[in-house]
Protein backbone atom coordinates (compact mmCIF):
# COMPACT_ATOMS: atom_id res chain seq x y z
CA UNK A 1 0.00 0.00 0.00
CA UNK A 2 1.00 3.49 -1.08
CA UNK A 3 2.16 6.17 1.75
CA UNK A 4 0.00 8.56 -0.01
CA UNK A 5 -3.10 7.96 -1.37
CA UNK A 6 -5.11 10.40 -4.03
CA UNK A 7 -9.05 10.83 -4.72
CA UNK A 8 -10.45 13.31 -6.16
CA UNK A 9 -13.97 15.35 -6.45
CA UNK A 10 -14.38 16.72 -10.01
CA UNK A 11 -17.37 19.26 -10.79
CA UNK A 12 -18.23 21.27 -14.27
CA UNK A 13 -20.68 23.98 -14.66
CA UNK A 14 -23.97 23.29 -16.65
CA UNK A 15 -22.75 25.62 -19.27
CA UNK A 16 -19.32 24.34 -19.84
CA UNK A 17 -21.22 20.35 -20.25
CA UNK A 18 -23.34 22.13 -22.70
CA UNK A 19 -20.35 23.45 -24.96
CA UNK A 20 -18.05 21.16 -24.70
CA UNK A 21 -16.29 18.81 -27.27
CA UNK A 22 -15.70 16.62 -24.10
CA UNK A 23 -19.32 16.16 -23.58
CA UNK A 24 -19.91 12.12 -24.29
CA UNK A 25 -16.99 11.46 -22.05
CA UNK A 26 -18.42 14.11 -19.22
CA UNK A 27 -21.92 12.61 -19.41
CA UNK A 28 -20.56 9.14 -18.65
CA UNK A 29 -19.15 9.88 -15.87
CA UNK A 30 -21.70 12.01 -14.36
CA UNK A 31 -23.68 9.36 -15.07
CA UNK A 32 -21.22 7.11 -13.17
CA UNK A 33 -21.15 9.68 -10.18
CA UNK A 34 -17.36 10.34 -11.25
CA UNK A 35 -18.04 14.04 -12.28
CA UNK A 36 -20.47 16.37 -10.42
CA UNK A 37 -22.79 19.42 -12.27
CA UNK A 38 -22.65 22.82 -10.99
CA UNK A 39 -25.96 24.21 -11.89
CA UNK A 40 -25.60 27.90 -14.07
CA UNK A 41 -23.40 29.20 -15.83
CA UNK A 42 -20.30 29.89 -13.15
CA UNK A 43 -19.06 28.20 -10.51
CA UNK A 44 -20.47 28.02 -7.30
CA UNK A 45 -17.63 27.89 -4.65
CA UNK A 46 -19.85 26.86 -1.86
CA UNK A 47 -20.37 23.43 -3.86
CA UNK A 48 -17.13 21.68 -2.81
CA UNK A 49 -17.23 22.75 0.86
CA UNK A 50 -19.98 21.84 1.46
CA UNK A 51 -18.62 18.57 0.13
CA UNK A 52 -15.91 18.98 2.38
CA UNK A 53 -18.43 19.59 5.39
CA UNK A 54 -19.78 16.57 4.66
CA UNK A 55 -16.30 14.35 4.27
CA UNK A 56 -15.48 15.76 7.72
CA UNK A 57 -18.40 14.20 9.18
CA UNK A 58 -16.48 10.77 8.03
CA UNK A 59 -13.53 11.71 10.01
CA UNK A 60 -11.72 13.61 6.80
CA UNK A 61 -9.49 16.03 8.32
CA UNK A 62 -8.14 18.73 6.40
CA UNK A 63 -5.02 20.37 6.39
CA UNK A 64 -4.05 22.60 3.83
CA UNK A 65 -5.56 24.23 0.73
CA UNK A 66 -3.23 25.01 -2.04
CA UNK A 67 -4.50 27.03 -4.64
CA UNK A 68 -3.56 28.79 -7.90
CA UNK A 69 -2.78 32.48 -6.80
CA UNK A 70 -3.70 33.75 -10.44
CA UNK A 71 -6.91 31.50 -10.90
CA UNK A 72 -8.88 30.93 -7.32
CA UNK A 73 -9.66 34.38 -5.81
CA UNK A 74 -13.08 33.39 -5.60
CA UNK A 75 -12.89 30.10 -3.94
CA UNK A 76 -10.83 30.87 -1.77
CA UNK A 77 -12.09 33.83 -0.03
CA UNK A 78 -15.54 31.30 0.44
CA UNK A 79 -12.70 28.78 1.89
CA UNK A 80 -11.28 30.93 4.04
CA UNK A 81 -14.66 32.95 5.32
CA UNK A 82 -15.89 28.89 5.56
CA UNK A 83 -12.73 28.17 7.85
CA UNK A 84 -13.58 31.19 9.59
CA UNK A 85 -16.75 30.22 10.73
CA UNK A 86 -15.41 27.01 11.82
CA UNK A 87 -13.72 29.51 14.87
CA UNK A 88 -10.00 29.47 12.95
CA UNK A 89 -7.89 32.64 13.24
CA UNK A 90 -6.29 34.58 10.20
CA UNK A 91 -3.01 33.08 11.21
CA UNK A 92 -3.87 29.70 11.09
CA UNK A 93 -6.09 30.01 8.13
CA UNK A 94 -3.46 31.86 6.50
CA UNK A 95 -1.50 28.26 7.16
CA UNK A 96 -3.98 26.80 5.94
CA UNK A 97 -4.89 27.86 2.53
CA UNK A 98 -1.85 27.94 0.56
CA UNK A 99 -0.71 29.90 -2.51
CA UNK A 100 1.19 27.48 -5.25
CA UNK A 101 3.02 29.69 -7.59
CA UNK A 102 2.93 28.12 -10.86
CA UNK A 103 6.47 28.54 -11.77
CA UNK A 104 8.81 26.24 -13.68
CA UNK A 105 11.09 26.62 -10.23
CA UNK A 106 8.44 25.32 -8.37
CA UNK A 107 7.32 22.34 -10.32
CA UNK A 108 9.99 21.20 -11.17
CA UNK A 109 10.88 19.01 -8.01
CA UNK A 110 7.33 18.58 -7.52
CA UNK A 111 7.35 16.94 -10.62
CA UNK A 112 10.01 14.85 -9.79
CA UNK A 113 8.54 14.23 -6.38
CA UNK A 114 5.60 12.66 -8.18
CA UNK A 115 7.40 10.43 -10.81
CA UNK A 116 9.35 8.95 -7.75
CA UNK A 117 6.11 8.03 -5.43
CA UNK A 118 4.61 6.70 -8.60
CA UNK A 119 7.94 4.91 -10.08
CA UNK A 120 9.25 3.69 -7.00
CA UNK A 121 9.80 -0.30 -7.18
CA UNK A 122 7.74 0.38 -3.22
CA UNK A 123 5.29 2.98 -5.23
CA UNK A 124 4.59 5.64 -2.54
CA UNK A 125 1.40 7.01 -4.18
CA UNK A 126 -1.84 5.20 -5.11
CA UNK A 127 -4.79 6.36 -6.84
CA UNK A 128 -8.57 5.76 -6.42
CA UNK A 129 -10.19 4.21 -9.41
CA UNK A 130 -11.62 7.57 -10.63
CA UNK A 131 -11.32 6.94 -14.60
CA UNK A 132 -10.10 10.86 -14.60
CA UNK A 133 -6.89 10.09 -13.41
CA UNK A 134 -5.36 8.46 -15.91
CA UNK A 135 -6.82 10.58 -18.29
CA UNK A 136 -6.02 13.41 -17.35
CA UNK A 137 -2.47 12.06 -16.73
CA UNK A 138 -2.40 11.01 -20.72
CA UNK A 139 -3.48 15.02 -21.08
CA UNK A 140 -0.16 16.49 -19.45
CA UNK A 141 2.72 17.37 -21.54
CA UNK A 142 5.70 18.51 -19.77
CA UNK A 143 7.41 21.90 -21.09
CA UNK A 144 11.29 22.15 -20.19
CA UNK A 145 12.84 25.24 -20.04
CA UNK A 146 16.47 25.04 -18.95
CA UNK A 147 16.36 21.71 -17.29
CA UNK A 148 13.62 23.23 -15.49
CA UNK A 149 9.50 21.53 -15.64
CA UNK A 150 6.34 22.15 -15.90
CA UNK A 151 3.04 20.69 -16.34
CA UNK A 152 1.20 21.97 -19.34
CA UNK A 153 -2.17 20.70 -20.79
CA UNK A 154 -1.45 18.69 -24.42
CA UNK A 155 -4.18 20.65 -26.05
CA UNK A 156 -6.95 23.85 -25.28
CA UNK A 157 -9.90 21.40 -24.42
CA UNK A 158 -7.76 18.84 -22.24
CA UNK A 159 -8.30 19.04 -18.79
CA UNK A 160 -5.19 18.33 -16.07
CA UNK A 161 -6.95 20.69 -13.01
CA UNK A 162 -6.93 17.28 -10.87
CA UNK A 163 -3.13 16.87 -11.61
CA UNK A 164 -2.11 20.63 -10.36
CA UNK A 165 -4.17 19.94 -7.47
CA UNK A 166 -2.44 16.85 -6.30
CA UNK A 167 0.84 19.18 -7.20
CA UNK A 168 -0.13 21.51 -4.96
CA UNK A 169 -0.89 19.09 -2.18
CA UNK A 170 2.38 18.08 -1.99
CA UNK A 171 3.28 21.37 -2.22
CA UNK A 172 1.70 21.74 0.69
CA UNK A 173 3.02 18.58 2.47
CA UNK A 174 6.28 19.41 1.54
CA UNK A 175 5.68 22.72 3.36
CA UNK A 176 4.98 21.18 6.04
CA UNK A 177 7.67 18.86 6.56
CA UNK A 178 9.72 22.14 6.09
CA UNK A 179 11.34 21.47 2.86
CA UNK A 180 9.88 24.40 1.16
CA UNK A 181 10.74 28.10 2.60
CA UNK A 182 8.46 30.88 1.73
Amino acid sequence: MGRFFADMEAWIVERTLETTPNRPLYEKWIEQGWLKVCPGEVFDPNLPINALMEKGKYGVNLYAFGFDPAQSKLPINTIKAWLQTLGLNAEVIKQMVVPVPQTFMVFNGLIGEVEYYIQNGEPWLQFSNNPMWPWQFGNCRVEEVHELRKLLKAAPNEKIDNVHALIDAFYCFDLSEGRIQQ
